[in-house]
């Protein structure tokens, strides 16, 4: 029997993994069934011509089908077996995935066979024993019907990894599962829902799983617990793990503020990782009605203490929430920007299948779209034109924070021009409806535009230093951490190409020497301070820390000719081999 495994992605990025379709082959080709069925995995993004998927398909003539349907494909999912029906209506098709929850009874009028609810590795081998042994899978628990179906012990699932199911070479980054389940019942997630607390995979097997991550020297990783640090003790004992067997592998963790004590935030603050923290909203009353909570000081606390420790972590928040309003949606906003997070995402309300808010939606008064993304469009406290300018607000906020990094400069700015940032952000809004002009300018100088444009600040030259060294500061806080390992005799004859953490500034007041002397605020350099220029380079040094450099002329040219397409030695016959191999070490120039 021929099955084929099916994962499509919303596009290519280091998160785009078949992790689903791994752990279903892994679990079948472990469970006496590898010497009657032959299993592959074929990806697709949605970019990609269903005609072209579905040729790509059933050119390998399978007898089974696999789909796992979320949110973001379902769409397509449905495109593609609809075009597969028409050329072969005997083809097996079973589908898995988040949307079979609410929608499976529409899934099996759209021409597939069987749909699997829940944690599909169980089920879904019952199901190919069924179809081999001629019996009926609707038999079955959890096929073609509502029964929620979890696996209780989750060290009974192969490891994909350590099976060599997932080759980890292919990929740019890695979804790693260390426990299923949720310890919170949050209304609009259906983490838990039909789960009563949080099943983990064995601390002996997530060793082993890491050692062959490391060892297969995989750039990224992300760890999908909803919450890493509920079991506290645990998370420590997985980091210092971490700690202790990394290489350069960057780590993503979703975590809880209100769980952070010091010593895990040291412990991510050595290990580099990334954390994102869901607050959704900065009102108690507005979490109340959606089964969260929010003690406003003790998150502030904690936010302190990840900023304290040098963590890197983003923050969540959601407009539309039951109960709120657009003024209520800015306040979180200024909240949460006043605790200058390294990134902030922010999302309108989606009332999703299987959850509790879907089931009190019509007490609640939503209004929402009833296909995906099932998003809000109004609600008694939210209005229909308080989302769109929601949705302004949130792209300009994503531009403002997110594309120009303004982590560092943004408080600072907004105070010097005497502003609140919700302000500064709402004022971008008319501003840049109005600016249709000079695309050709990056995301940094848009910004520095707006600020002339709107307040022609006395001080704007100092005013964009700042921009500029919290901006490449932040690139390469953020950046993903590479090196190479070319022998030093042979750089010269080697292709150099910068850090992707790299970025050249030429400032025109002497910023660095105003923070080597403890002066942090445009107020205080500027009045200690006279205009000086300088071209400088920074990056991420893999020893640890974010480095600006200024060096010699000779230097800054060399680098500022590094292109990827010619050798260390037709740019510069005479540049210093100690600096390209200093260069190398430290992550500045990668070599081919």
């Amino acid at each position: 029997m021929n099955i084929i495994l099916t994962s499509v992605h919303i596009n290519k990025t280091p998160d785009a993994i078949p992790l689903a379709p791994a752990l279903l082959k892994s679990y079948l080709l472990e469970d006496s069934l590898n010497k009657e069925i032959k299993v592959d995995i074929l990806e697709s993004t949605l970019d990609k011509e269903i005609e072209e998927f579905a040729t790509e398909i059933l050119r390998k003539k399978p007898t089974i089908l696999g789909i796992s349907v979320y949110l973001w494909n379902r769409d397509f999912y449905l495109e593609l077996v609809n075009y597969i029906r028409t050329i072969n209506s005997e083809l097996i098709i079973i589908a898995g995935g988040a949307e079979v929850r609410s929608s499976y009874l529409k899934l099996l009028k759209q021409g597939i066979n069987y749909t699997i609810q829940g944690e599909g590795e169980e089920t879904f081998s019952k199901v190919i024993k069924c179809i081999l042994n001629k019996t009926d899978p609707n038999e079955i628990s959890g096929v073609n019907d509502n029964n929620l179906i979890l696996v209780n012990d989750l060290n009974t699932i192969p490891s994909p990894i350590l099976n060599k199911t997932i080759d980890l070479t292919k990929y740019d980054g890695f979804l790693w599962e260390l426990s299923r389940g949720c310890p919170f019942s949050c209304d609009f997630c259906f983490e838990s829902r039909g789960a009563k607390g949080v099943r983990y995979y064995s601390l002996e097997r997530v060793e082993l799983e890491l050692k062959e991550i490391i060892k297969q020297d995989v750039p990224q990783v992300f760890v999908l617990d909803p919450t890493f640090n509920k079991d506290l003790k645990r998370a420590k004992t997985i980091l210092e793990l971490i700690l202790k067997l990394n290489k350069g592998t960057h780590f993503h963790f979703e975590v809880r503020a209100e769980l952070i004590d010091r010593e895990i935030a040291s412990l991510f603050n050595k290990i580099e990782a990334s954390l994102q923290i869901g607050i959704q909203s900065s009102h108690n009353s507005v979490l109340k009605l959606v089964n969260r909570g929010l003690d406003r000081e003790l998150f502030k606390d904690k936010i302190g203490i990840l900023n304290e420790h040098g963590v890197t972590f983003g923050l969540d928040l959601i407009y539309g929430l039951p109960g709120d309003s657009y003024e209520g949606f800015k306040e979180s906003m200024e909240f949460v920007l006043s605790l200058q997070p390294n990134h902030l995402d922010i999302f309108p309300l989606s009332v999703l299948p299987g959850t509790a808010l879907w089931d009190n939606s019509e007490e609640l008064e939503l209004n929402f779209d009833k296909n995906p993304p099932y998003t809000v469009i109004s609600s008694p406290t939210f209005s229909k034109e308080d989302m769109r300018k929601s949705k302004l607000l949130k792209e300009s906020c994503d531009f403002i924070y997110n594309k120009c990094k303004s982590t560092g400069w943004l408080l600072q700015v907004t105070k010097e021009l005497k502003i609140s940032t919700i302000k500064f952000i709402e004022d971008f809004v008319k501003w840049n409806t109005n600016y249709r002009k000079n695309r050709e300018l990056t995301d940094i100088d848009i910004i520095k535009k707006y600020i002339n444009d709107s307040f022609n600040p006395e001080k704007f030259s100092l005013i964009c230093d700042i921009i500029n060294y919290h901006s490449a500061y932040s690139k390469a806080l953020l950046s993903v951490k590479k090196r190479t390992y070319i022998s030093k005799n042979k750089l010269m004859e080697s292709v150099p190409t910068l850090s992707n953490s790299s970025s050249f500034i030429y400032f025109k007041y002497p910023v660095l020497d105003a923070f080597d002397n403890g002066l942090y605020t445009i107020s205080e350099i500027k009045k200690y301070f006279k205009p000086s220029k300088s071209n400088v380079i920074c990056w991420y040094h893999l020893g640890g820390e974010v480095i600006f450099e200024m060096y010699t002329k000779r230097i800054m040219t060399f680098l500022n000719s590094v292109n990827g397409k010619i050798s260390s030695k037709l740019i510069d016959r005479d540049v210093d081999i100690e600096f390209l191999n200093f260069a190398q070490e430290s992550g500045l120039l990668l070599f081919t």
